[in-house]
């Protein structure tokens, strides 16, 4: 019965790190109320939200206060900055035939920013690396170091 528990507590461990691994990292969002403050860099994801479905805006730029690119429908490119653009109805988004949108930006009702927040990843991984190590630690002692 013994050996069962320690296989038990070893299982437990495994399964924690595992959990732990997949937890996505800290992000920061900032609601963004002037045009002037929309970044235009390569860097960056834009993700149009209609009221039905969401969109990914390539080569995007803002000009004469009309926000342009190519749109993507589908899965969007993991890139840790992100623009999310939220319209006010379905109906202001008006592709072309070759999937260019040409949208006024009257017609966002609101604008996010969301970048990675560093200083809470590095905290949270610290802190999960700690808990890890210390069960590890309490599960050495328990088993009298002669193995799980």
């Amino acid at each position: 019965m013994n050996r069962i528990s320690k296989h038990r507590k070893f299982i437990s461990v495994i399964l924690i790190i595992m959990i732990l691994i997949q937890m996505p990292s800290c992000v920061s969002t900032k609601v963004i109320n002037s045009l002037s403050d929309i970044p235009v860099s390569e860097k960056y994801t834009y993700i149009i939200h209609s009221q039905t479905t969401h969109y990914q805006l390539l080569n995007a730029s803002l000009s004469n206060e009309i926000l342009s690119g190519n749109l993507i429908n589908g899965k969007h490119t993991q890139t840790a900055h992100k623009v999310h653009l939220y319209l006010k109805a379905d109906s202001v988004m008006k592709p072309d035939s070759v999937n260019v949108l040409v949208l006024p930006v009257g017609t966002i009702s609101k604008i996010e920013l969301e970048s990675p927040a560093i200083g809470a990843t590095a905290a949270l991984t610290g802190g999960i690396l700690v808990v890890v190590l210390l069960i590890i630690a309490v599960i050495s002692v328990n088993a009298g170091f002669n193995g799980l």
